[in-house]
């Protein structure tokens, strides 16, 4: 077992993002690496002491990516999405995470992505944010 001064853990902001073999660049966030069973409820007649629980189908959240608009960036994300317009095809994508020496802490090997919603930032004159873009994916699951 590992102790805390040997062990290499996950930074939150170290991570990449590539879509079939497309890097998207670098994010400041990254949400949605969840999953969820469903639960069938079965009642067995003449046992009245407990319900059987099983596992159901397995439900993957869409990954939401966020980060600062750059003019690079921008550009690889919109030949991407560009790409998907023109040929809709579903794709894998990989999401790794790193630790402070960028050795690989995990990898998310998402099955058959696609982009759900990209949204621009909210431009306002009397404002001082910095402009955020987004990028919503669907996938099918990581657990392969």
């Amino acid at each position: 077992m590992q102790t805390s001064d040997d062990a290499k853990h996950g930074l939150a902001l170290r991570f990449e993002v590539v879509v079939n073999g497309h890097d998207l660049g670098g994010w400041s966030t990254c949400s949605g690496l969840a999953m969820s069973f469903d639960v069938e409820k079965v009642k067995e007649g003449g046992e009245n002491t407990f319900i059987h629980q099983l596992p159901g189908r397995a439900q993957y959240e869409h990954i939401v990516l966020q980060r600062a608009m750059t003019a690079g960036c921008w550009n690889d994300t919109r030949q991407w999405l560009k790409q998907v317009q023109q040929l809709p095809k579903p794709a894998p994508a990989q999401i790794t995470l790193y630790d402070a020496w960028k050795g690989k802490v995990a990898t998310w090997d998402l099955n058959n992505v696609y982009p759900v919603k990209w949204s621009g930032p909210k431009l306002d004159a009397k404002g001082s944010e910095v402009a955020v873009e987004t990028l919503e994916l669907a996938h099918e699951g990581f657990l392969d």
